[in-house]
């Protein structure tokens, strides 16, 4: 049996060397349409969404962010935090196990 001794925390990076915010976003709420500027979606983080409230906007570093009215907004990774209830660094182990990502090299939690 070999042990790699000289693995590493996973990253946001590492996420976004594999996959884009959008696939990440695909990932966890299957969307109907990639083209998802400028369109309102009942929100994936609340079962409560009667009325859409949520969309997605160019965040400052040009990365695809999300706005939920309720809860706030940020980028595809606080997005899997919210949805899930989980740590940041449990979203990043949780989107490479999720979309098949090589983790051998990662330090990778696998109870979410």
């Amino acid at each position: 049996m070999v042990i790699n001794l000289n693995k590493r925390m996973i990253e946001k990076s590492d996420i976004m060397k594999e996959m884009s915010d959008l696939d990440v976003y695909n990932l966890y709420m299957k969307l109907p349409d990639l083209n998802v500027l400028g369109k309102a979606f009942n929100s994936p983080l609340r079962d409560d969404d009667e009325i859409p409230s949520f969309g997605f906007f160019i965040g400052e570093g040009g990365e695809l962010c999300f706005k939920d009215w309720t809860l706030g907004s940020g980028d595809c990774i606080k997005f899997v935090m919210f949805m899930f209830n989980i740590s940041y660094y449990e979203a990043l182990c949780k989107i490479a196990v999720d979309s098949n990502m090589d983790i051998n090299n990662f330090k990778i939690k696998l109870s979410f």
